[in-house]
C-alpha cells in the first residue's frame, strides 16, 4: 500500500493544530485541561481526564470539518461569509469563560458526560476558528486519500489526520494535567487558566473582526498585532514540523507509562 498519502495526512494533522487562525485556541484548551485535572483526585484520574479531553476535542474538530467542508460549503458556497462572525462569537465565549474562572467560579464538570460534551464543543469551536485557513488542506487530503474510490485509504488518511492533531494537543495536555497535581502549581491553575482564556478569546475575536474587514474589502492592508501573531505562528509551525510525529508519539507513550507507574506506586504506598 502506498504510504505517502498517510504521511501527508499525519503531517496535515500536525499542522492544523497550529494553523494561523486557530492556534490561539490551543492555550485555552490547555487551560481547560489543567482546570479539569485540578479537580481530579490522583495522578491516574488526571491522566484519564487529559486523554479523554484530547480524544473528545479532536473528534469535535474533525466532525465540524467533515460537515462544513464536505457537506455544507460545496452546496452553498456561503461558508467564508459567516466565518468571521463565528470567530468573533467564539472569542467572546472564551473571554466569558475565562472571566468566570477568574472570579473564582472555577471549571468544575463533575459528570463525565458533561466533560465529554464540553470538550467536543471546544473542538468544534477550534475547528470553526480554523476553517478559513485549514479547509483547503483538508480538501486536498480528502482528494488524495479517497482517490479512485479507495475507501480504506481514505479512512486511514482521516485517522492519520486526527492522530497528528491529537499528538500536538495531547502531549502538552498530558504534561499540564500531570503538573497540576503538584500543590504548588494547582493553586494557580484557575487564575492562570482564566487569564489565558481571556487573552486567547480577545485575540480570536480580534482576528475574526480583522478577517471580516478583509472579506468586505475595508481597505485593511496590514495590522501589527496580526503580523506579530503570524510570526509566532510560523515559528510554532516550523517547530512542530521539525519535531515530527514519531518523537511526539514517543513522548506521549513515555508520559502515559510514567504516570501509570507513578500512580500505581502511590496507590500501593497509600494502602
Amino acid at each position: 500500500m502506498d504510504t505517502a498519502p498517510l504521511g501527508f495526512a499525519l503531517a496535515a494533522g500536525l499542522a492544523v493544530a497550529v494553523n494561523p487562525c486557530g492556534y490561539a485556541m490551543l492555550p485555552g484548551y490547555l487551560a481547560l485541561v489543567a482546570a479539569d485535572a485540578g479537580e481530579s483526585h490522583g495522578t491516574l484520574p488526571a491522566l484519564r481526564r487529559a486523554l479523554t479531553a484530547t480524544a473528545a476535542m479532536v473528534l469535535g474538530f474533525f466532525v465540524v470539518f467533515e460537515v462544513f467542508v464536505l457537506a455544507i460549503e460545496p452546496r452553498t458556497g456561503a461558508l467564508p461569509r459567516y466565518l468571521p462572525i463565528a470567530t468573533v462569537v467564539i472569542g467572546g465565549m472564551l473571554v466569558l469563560l475565562g472571566l468566570w474562572m477568574l472570579i473564582g467560579r472555577g471549571f468544575v464538570l463533575p459528570h463525565p458526560k458533561t466533560r465529554l460534551i464540553s470538550m467536543l464543543g471546544f473542538g468544534a469551536c477550534y475547528a470553526i476558528a480554523s476553517l478559513s485557513t485549514a479547509a483547503g488542506p483538508f480538501l486536498a487530503l480528502t482528494s488524495i486519500t479517497f482517490r479512485d474510490g479507495a475507501i480504506v485509504g481514505g479512512v486511514l488518511g482521516y485517522l492519520g489526520y486526527m492522530a497528528g492533531l491529537a499528538l500536538v494537543v495531547g502531549v502538552p495536555g498530558v504534561v499540564v494535567a500531570l503538573l497540576v497535581r503538584a500543590r504548588a502549581v494547582a493553586r494557580w491553575v484557575r487564575w492562570f487558566g482564566g487569564a489565558l482564556l481571556v487573552l486567547g478569546g480577545l485575540f480570536v475575536g480580534y482576528y475574526g473582526f480583522y478577517e471580516g474587514r478583509l472579506f468586505i474589502g475595508d481597505g485593511v492592508l496590514g495590522d501589527q498585532l496580526i503580523d506579530a501573531s503570524a510570526e509566532v505562528q510560523h515559528r510554532l509551525a516550523a517547530w512542530v514540523e521539525r519535531i515530527g510525529a514519531l518523537p511526539l508519539a514517543a513522548a506521549l507513550v513515555v508520559l502515559v507509562l510514567g504516570a501509570v507507574l507513578f500512580g500505581k506506586r502511590r496507590a500501593q504506598h497509600a494502602k
